[in-house]
């Protein structure tokens, strides 16, 4: 998945690299440099995320985000070791943030095979209990980030999402509905389900996906991202 994710980095980190410090009084928290679980009590479930602080993390410089979503039966800790973003940020100075599905049973410990974590992509599919139980996964994400705002001095013009597979379809969505709160989005190997609502701005894009054959990005996906307001291109090559 690391390397599937390297289209991911190129256009989240454009604007990360160039963070300018501004002068503030340090924002108290009590977080720590590298990780930290937060609980959150949000429709009714309790939801988790992991935060990485980087070390040169001071409070006074506003810190850039990169939210990164787990793939379906995945988990955060998990997302936070397949992709190495932890490391990235450490380097390039950004908050990596690895929010938590919902799992088919919120009163058991979740489990790839028997009590998987899912995220509402919008896509209604019978395998993603999220999807089913219609959560409110849009609405997490906006009180993860109203939340992490909250803890650490965040730099709001650079939010930005990735994630893996169901991961990826999430970033779709969240890129349709938090228009207003994301820089950027880079989905990896998911489909946007939704041809609604039409994002409130454009939002830069980078998709990647790849498979045997030479149809690895659909037409419509092209269409989704025109019709957004952003200019598509879709790359295709034949099998070798």
């Amino acid at each position: 998945m690391k390397l599937a994710l390297c289209l991911a980095t190129t256009i989240l980190l454009a604007g990360v690299t160039a963070v300018t410090a501004q002068a503030a009084s340090p924002k108290p928290t009590t977080m720590h440099p590298g990780d930290n679980t937060v609980e959150l009590t949000f429709d009714g479930l309790k939801r988790r995320y992991i935060v990485h602080v980087p070390p040169a993390y001071d409070g006074k410089t506003p810190a850039p985000v990169v939210i990164m979503f787990h793939g379906g039966g995945g988990k955060a800790r998990g997302a936070m070791s397949e992709t190495g973003w932890s490391a990235k940020a450490d380097k390039e100075y950004f908050l990596a943030v690895y929010p938590e599905g919902v799992p088919r049973d919120p009163s058991r410990h979740a489990s790839f095979v028997a009590n998987p974590q899912s995220w509402n992509d919008g896509s209604s599919r019978a395998i993603l209990a999220a999807a089913q139980k219609n959560i409110d996964d849009v609405g997490f994400i906006q009180a993860m980030l109203d939340d992490l705002s909250a803890r650490l001095r965040v730099d709001s013009r650079r939010i930005y999402a990735t994630g893996f597979s169901n991961g990826a379809s999430m970033t779709f969505r969240v890129g349709r509905e938090l228009a207003t709160r994301l820089a950027a989005i880079a989905p990896v190997a998911g489909s946007d389900w939704l041809e609604q609502p039409a994002p409130a701005r454009p939002v830069p894009t980078a998709v990647r996906s790849a498979s045997a054959t030479n149809r690895s990005v659909p037409n419509r996906r092209c269409a989704s991202s025109s019709g957004s307001g952003c200019r598509c291109s879709a790359a295709r090559r034949k099998p070798t």
